[in-house]
């Protein structure tokens, strides 16, 4: 095999490398919230929390996925994309690991604090990422992370009742979303080069937030993830509720009239 050649495997094996560490991270970014909503009335039962209570599993993540975001610049000029990557993912396997021990309301909660603030850096991260990886396709493989993103979030809203119903313990079905953070610790440690703290990897969140388009932005994104994040907090629960009793595992998607 010519030089060439060699170099060009050595290239199309790094850049699936990449496109696994895409697919591997987005996976993980939605299946903590979307698992809590099938399984409302099993936590509210366990933990004593009410329905304020539990919105606060979904507000909680959602607000700091909003308010870490302006730390990472500042972040990054610390840390490398690969210690923040590996961190942020340690956070959110802690914290749906700790989804297994949780005595109560108060420590799930917590929980989700957790997860939100490892998604956030994740999130906020990623993007640039794929930028610098794929310059010359970043519209597929962005495509390619937020279809992840959505699949993740419809694994989590899936996947869960039926390991709920399994193992007759809502703490399993909401802690095993834990494993696959690991493949994804596992593709960042082999794919993230390990290089210094970039001086000046982002503008700075003040220089942005002077920009009549960053607010424009906000507002429209707020309101999508509010849409998103109400429906994936109650919609489970309102359509048992209309069924007036538990659903079979797998017809969480019929819609009750």
């Amino acid at each position: 095999m010519s030089p060439t050649s060699t170099s060009r495997a050595a290239a199309r094996m790094q850049s699936i490398l990449w496109l696994s560490l895409v697919i591997f991270v987005g996976l993980n970014l939605r299946p903590f919230i979307t698992a809590t909503g099938p399984l409302v009335h099993q936590i509210a039962e366990g933990t004593g929390l009410n329905f304020k209570g539990l919105a606060w599993l979904t507000l909680l993540p959602m607000f700091f996925m909003g308010a870490v975001a302006f730390l990472l610049p500042g972040i990054r000029r610390s840390l490398s994309a690969r210690h923040i990557m590996l961190a942020a993912l340690g956070v959110l396997f802690l914290g749906c690991a700790f989804r297994l021990f949780v005595p109560g309301g108060a420590t799930l909660i917590l929980t989700a604090a957790l997860c939100g603030i490892g998604v956030a850096l994740l999130q906020a991260l990623l993007p640039g990422i794929i930028k610098q990886q794929f310059p010359r396709s970043v519209a597929p493989v962005t495509g390619l992370y937020s279809a992840m993103l959505m699949g993740g979030g419809a694994l989590g809203a899936q996947v869960t009742p039926w390991v709920a119903s399994a193992t007759e313990s809502w703490r399993v079905a909401l802690a095993i979303w834990a494993l696959p953070v690991l493949v994804a610790v596992v593709s960042a440690w082999r794919v993230m080069p390990k290089k210094a703290p970039a001086a000046s990897a982002a503008l700075p969140s003040g220089v942005l937030m002077r920009r009549p388009r960053t607010w424009l932005l906000i507002f429209c994104f707020g309101l999508v993830n509010s849409g998103y994040a109400s429906i994936v907090a109650w919609l489970a629960p309102f359509i048992r509720n209309k069924a007036g009793r538990p659903l079979p595992v797998g017809v969480w998607w019929r819609f009750y009239p």
